[in-house]
């Protein structure tokens, strides 16, 4: 029942959500918020 493009598509997703917590976590664009932004 594992399709195998959902599979690489939780793949990229993960690695992207790791990657932008590393780089929000170092404050990448000169933002240092502690929390998420609020829309609009």
């Amino acid at each position: 029942m594992t399709n195998p493009e959902a599979r690489s598509l939780n793949l990229s997703n993960c690695v992207a959500i790791v990657l932008f917590e590393a780089l929000r976590q170092t404050g990448f664009g000169g933002t240092h918020s502690t929390g998420p932004t609020p829309a609009g």
